[in-house]
């Protein structure tokens, strides 16, 4: 394989040869450099006292693992006075001292622990060609740097049980993270402002109707402003509502048999206006007269359907004997 094929290879590498396998390609490479930095007394030295190969796994390449093969030289300290007599070559660029896989290749994995966990990113990990271990995953998260907490600006508080109708505490959530800030041991007033006076950055606090929290909040941050939260919104309106029709069942009674009555009506109304009319069919003289010479007056149609009598079929008598009729 050409070596011009790997482009990604770092900088302070250069690539003396190439093995492609089925599953996997082997670089091997030497540091661009030949003086390093004496780790104790920092001073540079260019002096041989042998070499050593090092392993490391990098990013994969067209669905295949890599592997770097670096060639490393071992120092001697010119420095007649530092403690240190050899060293080797440091790759501060691409690994870390003691690294079994590149800088690179580590954030990766180490992203993929922190958005899935172990066993999830050890599947995805190895499908994209990045073969860990959970626990391997687990362990670089917790290696890791810490993400620098964002100062809270706007807040809720409100109580939890720590256990239900014995103890209480405080939580405090960060709105815009939508992430736990604060677990207090106590719903007291002092405890809520120690921790506000701890963290000046919080402008807007969102809570409820409990004067203790309003007691807390005006002490320790007194320039905040307080916003009751849309549950207790809903829930306020919802008293309030319910406190303004107790007295008033018999007027709601009324007024909705009122309306009831009158959509019956227009229901009414509207089922008469459709009902279809029925009218008799005249006669080709005009109209009809009786025998006794009165116009003849065409019953009603009745409300039901009208269905046309079928004329009965003749009556099939039995032949006569025409030799017992002769006489």
């Amino acid at each position: 394989m050409p070596k011009r094929l790997l482009p990604f290879v770092p900088s302070s590498l250069r690539v003396i040869a190439v093995a492609s396998e089925p599953g996997r390609v082997t670089v091997l490479a030497v540091p661009r450099s030949a003086a390093s930095c004496c780790p104790v007394c920092r001073r540079h030295s260019d002096r041989s006292n042998g070499s050593y190969e090092r392993r490391l796994a990098d990013l994969p390449w067209q669905g295949r693992s890599v592997s770097l093969r670096v060639r490393l030289r071992r120092l001697c300290c010119r420095n007649p006075v530092c403690p240190r007599r050899t060293f080797s070559q440091s790759l501060p660029d691409v690994a870390v001292p003691r690294a079994r896989r590149s800088r690179r290749l580590q954030d990766v994995q180490r992203h993929l622990g922190l958005a899935l966990g172990g066993a999830p990113a050890a599947r995805l990990a190895h499908r994209l060609a990045l073969p860990a271990s959970p626990s391997t995953f687990l362990r670089m998260v917790r290696a890791g740097p810490a993400p620098i907490p964002r100062l809270p600006r706007i807040i809720a508080i409100d109580e939890w049980a720590w256990r239900r109708g014995r103890r209480y505490g405080t939580i405090i959530v960060d709105l815009e993270r939508d992430a736990i800030a604060e677990l207090l041991p106590d719903r007291d007033a002092d405890t809520v402002a120690d921790w506000l006076r701890r963290h000046p950055s919080v402008e807007i606090v969102a809570r409820d109707r409990a004067e203790v929290y309003g007691e807390g909040v005006r002490q320790g941050a007194p320039g905040a402003v307080h916003v009751l939260d849309r549950w207790h919104v809903l829930r306020n309106l919802g008293e309030a509502l319910q406190e303004a029709v107790t007295g008033q069942h018999s007027v709601i009674r009324s007024v909705a048999r009122t309306f009831g009555d009158e959509r019956a009506a227009a229901l009414r109304a509207e089922r008469n206006r459709l009902r279809p009319l029925y009218v008799g069919r005249p006669t080709q003289a005009g109209k009809a007269r009786s025998p006794s010479g009165a116009p003849h007056r065409t019953p009603a149609p009745s409300r039901g359907r009208c269905f046309r009598r079928r004329p009965s079929p003749p009556s099939r008598s039995r032949p006569q004997d025409h030799r017992a009729m002769a006489v």
